[in-house]
């Protein structure tokens, strides 16, 4: 090999390697991409009320909003009990925004019976408000929206 290539091909690389580096361009996706602290699957028992339990699923993003939907197995207070006697289950379909940790949104809520006539709406605009906190990795809800505590599912 002459000395003359070996050369010439050092500086190409390096050249290719401070461009990466200066630009921040490369065929790589970042690791360290930030992930949206909403979006995900997540689950609550509802220790101040019934001990049900509950499910959310969010979607979307901080750009397009969110869809917010949450499943309570059994929500005896708004929704009462089947014919069956068992709590009805309740689902609330939202959307929302955020601002830094808290996501609020709203939607409609809706008792699903255990009786053939099907499920019926129970709130028209249901509020939704959470907290993410990072050190926990946990979502919130105060008392005056669902009072729960989620973690991911």
């Amino acid at each position: 090999m002459r000395k003359g290539s070996v050369t010439a091909a050092s500086l190409v690389l390096a050249f290719v390697l401070a461009f990466v580096l200066v630009t921040g361009f490369a065929a790589i996706p970042s690791v360290h991409a930030a992930r949206d602290p909403f979006v995900g699957s997540w689950k609550a028992i509802d220790i101040h009320y019934d001990n049900s339990q509950m499910t959310i699923v969010i979607s979307g993003s901080q750009d397009s909003g969110y869809s917010i939907v949450l499943h309570d197995n059994g929500a005896p207070g708004p929704c009462g009990y089947g014919s069956d006697g068992k709590w009805n289950a309740m689902v609330i379909k939202a959307t929302g925004t955020s601002s830094g940790n808290v996501l609020t949104g709203s939607g409609p809520a809706w008792c699903l019976q255990h009786h053939p006539e099907g499920a019926t709406l129970w709130n028209p605009s249901w509020p939704m408000d959470f907290i993410y906190d990072p050190s926990t990795g946990t979502l919130t809800s105060p008392p005056a929206s669902l009072y729960a505590t989620f973690t991911r599912a």
